[in-house]
């Protein structure tokens, strides 16, 4: 049964600290249009149904549309997937967070970890108290912290607190159109490709999952313009197989189809990819003065190989190979890796195969 590389998830509706670059407003009132009583919060037993259609060993990533700590069961949705071998990805302000959810997800071992962080102009509403603080010592002496997101300075109260070097500031975007922000909308044409998300971590597109399992584009679809189903009551493959699903893919591809995307500065022009720049310039047979020294050995590696073979299949691979069409650019003769589960099997314009000794993997390129 096909299911989802990962999801990420609304674990509530509405989020108290109504940052000024998130359309709450648009959010809550299409969400609670024709039905005033909607779940506002998404339920342990919702959550468990949910992740029957995520593939073994894929991603849960707590963020979406809201504070997922907003939900007082969030710590324990946390631990579930984490325990059930799920790769758990946490973006959160702590705003909602308490000691005791602290405790029950201070041993999970977290596969991608974002602070948001108050800024000095207050454009997010933070309650700085000594709990929060502290909270906040404890939360990044015990996870490995991979950025400090800010819209703005940071509040000078947390400057002695958090690593400065790892603060990234932000740029205001009008949220794929759903934002006056008083600049040009974005226009995107097909051909493109999704690469909204985040360095070191699965960038590739995966929906979002609000409070009462509706499946929607992305946490750029605060108007909810895609509803693609409902991951509580219907399996992923059910959802893929449906009319709105369909017709949001077949926009990457055909101009004639508009979605969410062609408003979106994450969808990005083919043309674009590194990949198709590469096959590009070996097609055009590219000199190495006109690259940096770095990509020029690469190229002229590229260039002067007989063949060429992929070591390894593992996470980068799988969530970057097919998607971002480096099997376009590099056309391998093989692809290999040393599982036994993955040889022998047809994949993305090559195959698996035994790796051979070091000498003869030389020799073949």
């Amino acid at each position: 049964m096909e299911k989802l590389r990962g999801l990420e998830i609304s674990t509530a509706m509405g989020c108290r600290l109504n940052c000024a670059y998130c359309p709450q407003e648009l959010l809550l009132s299409t969400y609670y249009r024709e039905d005033k009583k909607r779940a506002r919060f998404l339920t342990m037993e919702g959550f468990y149904k949910a992740l029957e259609s995520v593939e073994e060993g894929g991603f849960v990533s707590f963020c979406g549309m809201v504070e997922p700590f907003h939900n007082p069961q969030c710590a324990d949705m946390i631990k579930y997937a984490y325990e059930k071998g799920y790769r758990v990805y946490l973006f959160t302000t702590l705003m909602g967070m308490t000691d005791a959810d602290f405790e029950k997800i201070k041993d999970v071992q977290l596969d991608f970890f974002e602070l948001h962080i108050a800024d000095e102009q207050g454009k997010c509403h933070f309650s700085i108290t000594p709990e929060y603080k502290r909270l906040l010592k404890k939360m990044q002496e015990t996870f490995q912290t991979y950025t400090y997101c800010v819209h703005g300075d940071v509040h000078h109260e947390l400057t002695e607190i958090i690593d400065m070097e790892k603060v990234e500031s932000l740029h205001l975007t009008d949220r794929a159109g759903n934002l006056d922000i008083g600049r040009k909308k974005i226009s995107r044409t097909a051909p493109f490709l999704c690469v909204h998300g985040f360095e070191d971590s699965v960038n590739v597109w995966i929906p979002v999952m609000l409070p009462d399992g509706t499946l929607v584009a992305c946490c750029n679809d605060y108007g909810m313009r895609h509803q693609f189903g409902n991951l509580i009551r219907q399996t992923w493959e059910e959802i893929a197989a449906g009319t709105e699903y369909k017709k949001f893919r077949a926009s990457w591809d055909d101009d004639e189809i508009h979605s969410l995307c062609n408003a979106c500065g994450g969808a990005v022009p083919l043309e674009m990819l590194p990949s198709q720049k590469l096959q590009r310039a070996l097609e055009e047979d590219t000199t190495e003065q006109k690259l940096e020294p770095a990509a020029a050995e690469q190229f002229n590696r590229l260039k002067k190989a007989k063949r060429v073979i992929v070591w390894g299949t593992g996470e980068y691979f799988r969530d970057h190979y097919l998607y971002f069409k480096w099997n376009e650019a590099l056309r391998p003769a093989a692809i290999l890796d040393s599982d036994p589960k993955r040889q022998g099997r047809s994949f993305g314009g090559g195959y698996y195969a035994k790796i051979p000794r070091r000498s003869v993997f030389r020799k073949a390129i």
